[in-house]
């Protein structure tokens, strides 16, 4: 019974001690899924990120910072193309959060929180390249 009861805590603390590889979305290129907003194309090194959204056309630059080794921040730099001139009512002094959930067969899962109104959208995302 001994036996059974160590075997347990071993194969329990394994499982639970499990973590997510976030290393390897750190940096590379990424699609997002929205058929609403229009898909959003990232392209991510370890200090910046370039986010292109397929419907507007907008390609906005921004700075990320991590806090840990699944989770980031996100602050707004400048609007690198704008085509159609959308009002794009960018809060320059909020901070957005990051949080991956979950690394897999090429998509990765995350929960992006919204600095200025604290609204949180969980996303999937497509590894490109």
């Amino acid at each position: 019974m001994r036996k059974i009861v160590l075997l347990f805590t071993l194969l329990f603390s394994t499982i639970s001690s499990a973590q997510i590889d976030c290393e390897v979305v750190k940096e590379g290129k990424f699609k997002v899924i929205d058929n609403e907003y229009g898909d959003m194309i990232i392209q991510r090194t370890q200090n910046q990120e370039i986010s292109f959204n397929s419907k507007t056309g907008v390609k906005v630059e921004s700075k990320i910072t991590w806090t840990d080794e699944c989770s980031y921040t996100i602050v707004f730099h400048k609007v690198l193309e704008n085509p159609k001139n959308i009002d794009l009512q960018i809060n320059i002094e909020a901070i957005d959060s990051v949080k991956i959930i979950d690394v897999k067969n090429g998509f990765y899962s995350e929960e992006y929180m919204e600095g200025t109104y604290n609204i949180i959208f969980p996303r999937k995302l497509l590894r490109l390249d």
